[in-house]
């Protein structure tokens, strides 16, 4: 069960999350469930108004009622854009189209970083969840919020990857279950990204890069 029941030693994050689509939306109420403190963010305003309503636009078993539960306890928060206030933990799980010829699309994944490069502050954690082809985070997202923030990733803040592994209709018991694999930009990105995730889940697996 997802009830915010926990050991004094357990510490609870200010959270952001970029895109509730099924990654962003289960997450969000996964991690709220918890007891952090989560703020959803997507720039369709039918969808956020549906959300705030307390209605899923995904079917996953428990979805609906932790949903309600969260947003009456202010644990999750849902809007079309941040407030000014800073979070110390960013999650990205922007949609990443791909058209019939294979090619992605990083448009939301771009613009999203430029949000959060403008809000950055030393020791955030910024974990990305999208999926995407293989040397995003070191290259596209590292150089958007290092140009945007004038900060060094693995220096002034911290960088992981930690890819979605639930698959739909089962989330909100996998999400508690399944290890959560991570990457980070240095060992104390890993390190940071892991302390995180295990708040969630018992059990993190790191691997050796991004």
């Amino acid at each position: 069960s997802l009830e915010p029941v926990f050991n004094m030693l357990f510490y609870l994050f200010n959270i952001i999350f970029y895109g509730l689509g099924f990654v962003g939306l289960t997450v969000s109420v996964a991690l709220a469930s918890r007891g952090h403190f989560v703020t959803g963010i997507d720039i369709n305003p039918k969808l956020v108004d549906q959300l705030v309503s307390g209605v899923p636009h995904v079917h996953e078993r428990r979805l609906p009622e932790m949903l309600r539960r969260t947003l009456k306890d202010q644990q999750l928060t849902i809007s079309t854009q941040p407030s000014t206030n800073h979070h110390r933990v960013v999650l990205i799980a922007v949609g990443t189209p791909v058209d019939d010829e294979g090619n992605v699309s990083l448009k939301a994944l771009q613009s999203t970083c430029e949000v959060i490069s403008s809000r950055l502050k030393r020791g955030d954690l910024v974990m990305l969840r999208s999926t995407v082809p293989v040397g995003t985070t070191r290259g596209l997202v590292r150089a958007l919020l290092e140009n945007g923030s004038n900060m060094k990733a693995g220096e002034d803040f911290h960088l992981s990857f930690t890819p979605e592994r639930t698959v739909e209709g089962q989330a909100m018991d996998e999400l508690i279950s399944l290890p959560q694999i991570v990457g980070g930009l240095t060992p104390r990105c890993c390190e940071r990204a892991v302390h995180f995730w295990q708040t969630l889940t018992d059990t993190a697996v790191t691997v050796e890069s991004l």
